[in-house]
């Protein structure tokens, strides 16, 4: 009678075991926060190799800091609080794939345009000297010039290829407007 009662305390113990061990189980935590930050990384190594600037690398920078909060509000975190913090990091990670998709997107876009109006300048008679380097770096001061807001600038007469801003600053619009859609409403600007 004893080794009989024995075996339903021993499922008990053992059934109380595993319950608690569910409870206690912490999500991967570690996994989503270098996922994360080798995204976040990636996108700065982009915008390092292209010279980017402007609204583009802002929404980046934008949605670095906010995954730097989560992260620091998961850690800090009470027990009870922990489900909810995780929710916030695999939300923001969310939002981290969803900026680093588009702005790929844009870029593979913006370079294959670039590359498209320079040949299309090399065929003027005007233009074949035209420097791709100092054509390049046209556009990436363009986008500077964007992200100040500077029209007085953004007018400045170049010795070449003037007629690119108009062109360059609608691919760039483009492509931030692609990125700014990606964020939560509380990270986007409101279109002007």
């Amino acid at each position: 009678m004893k080794s009989h009662k024995m075996i339903p305390i021993a499922c008990l113990l053992l059934a109380s075991l595993l319950f608690s061990s569910t409870l206690s189980a912490k999500p991967d935590f570690r996994q989503y926060e270098s996922k994360g930050n080798d995204h976040i990384k990636q996108m700065h190594d982009m915008a390092k190799k292209y010279k980017l600037a402007g609204e583009l690398m802002t929404k980046v920078d934008q949605i670095e800091n906010n995954w730097v909060d989560v992260l620091s509000n998961y850690r800090h975190s009470l027990p009870q609080q922990r489900n909810e913090s995780f929710r916030k990091v695999q939300n923001v990670y969310d939002q981290i794939l969803n900026v680093s998709e588009h702005t790929s997107m844009a870029m593979r876009g913006f370079l294959t345009e670039l590359d498209r109006d320079f040949a299309e300048k090399l065929k003027l008679p005007e233009n074949q000297n035209l420097d791709r380097d100092k054509y390049v770096h046209s556009v990436n001061v363009l986008q500077k010039e964007l992200a100040r807001g500077d029209a007085a600038l953004r007018r400045k007469q170049w010795y070449y290829a003037t007629h690119v801003y108009d062109h360059a600053i609608d691919i760039m619009k483009k492509a931030y407007e692609r990125v700014n859609l990606a964020l939560p409403p509380a990270l986007q600007t409101p279109a002007s």
